[in-house]
């Protein structure tokens, strides 16, 4: 029996590995989603494209154009680095509920991102920051799919562990 659980041990380490490394490769991913985001001209955060300027802080047709990193300047990057920290969460906390949590945490910036963007349309302010998370949304799916692949897998192929006070450590 020694053999078996040793060998059921090593499947749960393959496979945990591979769990953490397709979260750092969504980590990738949605850092090269993020500097799409930052090249991007304004046009696509804002309605300045429909010729009715000035508009949510874009007041020529050359600001319209101008691109998203270059109108907030290095203070986006900040912005777009969140997604991505949190994408390597679990990778280096590889726990269900924080796989779930990262995966609720991007879809609801992203959607929320959305609704802010149109809230904002009709406005002359310049929309904040965080409407470029709007581009996050193929990421929040991919992190949906990923954290059901990785609670999945932390239950089929583990058994419940848990401490002195009776709680799941796997979640």
């Amino acid at each position: 029996m020694p053999s078996v659980n040793r060998s059921l041990a090593q499947c749960q380490d393959q496979l945990m590995t591979r769990v953490r490394l397709s979260w750092v490769v969504l980590a990738a991913l949605t850092a090269a989603v993020g500097f799409v985001a930052a090249s991007d001209p304004m046009l696509q955060i804002t309605s300045c494209e429909l010729g009715l300027l000035p508009t949510q802080g874009v007041s020529t047709s050359a600001q319209c154009d101008e691109s998203i990193i270059d109108h907030y300047g290095n203070s986006i990057a900040v912005v777009l680095a969140f997604p991505v920290l949190l994408c390597l969460l679990p990778a280096a906390a590889p726990r269900r509920a924080i796989a779930w949590t990262v995966a609720a945490a991007l879809t609801v910036v992203s959607i929320g991102a959305f609704i802010l963007m149109s809230a904002f349309a009709s406005s002359s302010a310049s929309p904040p920051q965080i409407v470029v998370y709007g581009y996050y949304l193929p990421s929040a799916l991919l992190a949906v799919v990923l954290a059901g692949i990785h609670g999945r897998s932390t239950r089929a192929h583990s058994p419940a562990r848990s401490d002195a006070g009776g709680r799941d450590l796997d979640t």
